[in-house]
């Protein structure tokens, strides 16, 4: 509801007074399609909306200023949407905790230069929060923390799965699987080195045996050698045998014939 006396309104400095800066700042209104009878005697909400794409926690609080907006001017007062930087946990390095009192500083110095009676503060998680309600509780204005809400489950091999305890829980087995992935492949690298080790002692080994196949083909190409002219002998020897078989038999021929033969005295 609006306030009784429209001076006690903080944003009155900024568009009551019938002077140059308020005329200035009336026209400035008006440029932006808004008439007077918008936020004349009416409280101005400031609505602190800290969307962004990059943030997937906040990724809906556009649509949700549109209904905050709505509410307000369902109540007779006047909304105006003012972007804040967005703590995306998520996405931004080194840690949100670094810019968390950065937002708080921000949120205080837009309601304090800005004609805001009271405000609104859209936002989530745990850096965005604080750093909200730390910048309005400074400005000492009227306040409503708008929560973007819990991140809804998903999905996985048909079970409910969540992007807090789960990822943590997940993140350890995957650390576990690469660790004794990590440890075959050490394993097979030392294997590698100590065959590349070898690898000398197995030329050596290989050229050894080469020098044995060639002086054993040597000696079987000797033998073989030997082997023939041994059977060449053993002909040799065969045909000898059966000459001097005809020479025996002709020697008793001639002794068979002679013995026939009586020599008279003389």
């Amino acid at each position: 509801m609006p306030p009784k006396d429209p001076k006690s309104l903080r944003s009155y400095r900024w568009f009551g007074p019938d002077d140059l800066r308020s005329f200035g700042h009336r026209s400035r209104a008006a440029s932006m399609g808004c008439v007077q009878a918008d936020y004349a005697g009416k409280p101005i909400i400031a609505i602190i909306n800290t969307w962004s794409d990059i943030n997937p926690c906040h990724s809906h609080l556009r649509e949700r200023a549109e209904d905050v907006k709505r509410g307000v001017w369902q109540a007779e007062g006047f909304p105006v949407e003012m972007p804040a930087m967005t703590l995306g946990e998520t996405f931004q390095k080194p840690t949100t905790m670094m810019y968390r009192n950065l937002l708080a500083m921000e949120t205080e110095e837009l309601l304090r230069s800005y004609p805001a009676d009271g405000c609104v503060l859209l936002g989530g998680c745990d850096k965005t929060t604080p750093a909200l309600l730390m910048g309005a509780a400074s400005c000492d204005l009227p306040s409503i923390m708008v929560s973007g809400g819990p991140m809804l489950n998903g999905k996985f091999r048909g079970q409910d799965i969540g992007s807090g305890t789960d990822v943590w829980k997940l993140s350890e087995e995957v650390r576990r699987g690469v660790q004794e992935v990590e440890q075959v492949s050490g394993q097979l690298t030392q294997i590698i080195r100590q065959v590349q080790a070898l690898t000398p002692q197995f030329e050596t080994v290989n050229e050894g045996m080469q020098s044995q196949s060639i002086g054993a083909q040597q000696i079987s190409e000797a033998l073989a050698q030997l082997t023939e002219s041994a059977q060449q002998t053993v002909e040799s020897l065969h045909q000898s045998n059966i000459v001097m078989d005809q020479l025996n038999s002709t020697a008793n021929d001639l002794r068979t014939g002679v013995s026939r033969f009586k020599l008279k005295p003389a």
